[in-house]
């Protein structure tokens, strides 16, 4: 009877171990599910920055690169922040106001040379395959400013460039050209949070540079409401 009793003891150990092994692996895997909710929990929709410095430092993303020496234009108000980040994506956006005509008109400048380059402007938004149909009228316009944007400043390239999606990289377009597109990966990230930020509606904003995401992992870009003059900087996708 021993002899069963010790085989039976022998037949069942491994069985044992198996479940141990099962209930360890499962009770590290929860530990660390719980450990990366938290983390992640406690960095969705963080608004509360007091500076933009602190902004860049947690993950705020610039887009327009080195323009106004890696910050805010001088004389930027009313400035909002939104940060959403995990391990794996990012949602960064701003805004502010820029009250002063005068610096209001040195960032615009700023940013229509950042966006309007000479590679750029060889793929103009306008030209994006869809049913649209321009007037020889707009063509002709059209056809001029794609000769001719280097000597126009801003003002004189936003007037000739508000046709459908605009100019290079979207300058001049509305928002409302990116919406609903049969190739939904260039749609405009409307699901973004902007209410966070501003307070009207980002589908009346105008385009300055939109960057969509199409087959890549990101997409960014540049807004203004040339009425009050607010500028929102949004960027979705990899941590970077």
């Amino acid at each position: 009877m021993n002899n069963v009793s010790d085989v039976s003891k022998k037949k069942n150990l491994p069985k044992k171990k198996r479940r141990y092994i099962v209930t360890a692996v499962f009770m590290v895997l929860l530990a660390g599910g719980i450990l990366f909710c938290v983390k992640a929990k406690n960095n969705l929709g963080r608004t509360d920055f007091s500076s933009f410095e602190e902004f860049s430092e947690a993950g705020g993303v610039m887009v327009y690169g080195t323009l106004s020496d890696g910050n805010l234009p001088e004389g930027a108000k009313e400035i909002h922040y939104y940060l959403s980040k995990t391990a794996i994506y990012k949602k960064s956006i701003y805004s502010f106001v820029m009250e002063d005509e005068a610096e209001y008109d040195l960032f615009m400048e700023e940013i229509k040379n950042y966006s309007c380059t000479e590679h750029a402007v060889s793929y103009p938004y306008w030209n994006w395959n869809d049913d649209y149909v321009y007037t020889e009228d707009e063509l002709t316009e059209m056809k001029y400013l794609e000769e001719n944007f280097e000597k126009m400043d801003y003002k004189e390239i936003l007037s000739m460039s508000r046709h459908h999606k605009g100019f290079a990289n979207g300058y001049g377009a509305t928002v409302k050209d990116f919406l609903d597109l049969d190739y939904s990966l260039n749609n405009f990230p409307k699901g973004l949070p902007f209410s966070e930020v501003i307070s009207d509606n980002i589908e009346d904003y105008t385009v300055l540079y939109y960057y969509p995401q199409g087959s890549g992992s990101k997409a960014e870009g540049i807004l203004v409401n040339e009425e009050t003059r607010c500028f929102v900087i949004f960027y979705l996708g990899g941590v970077r």
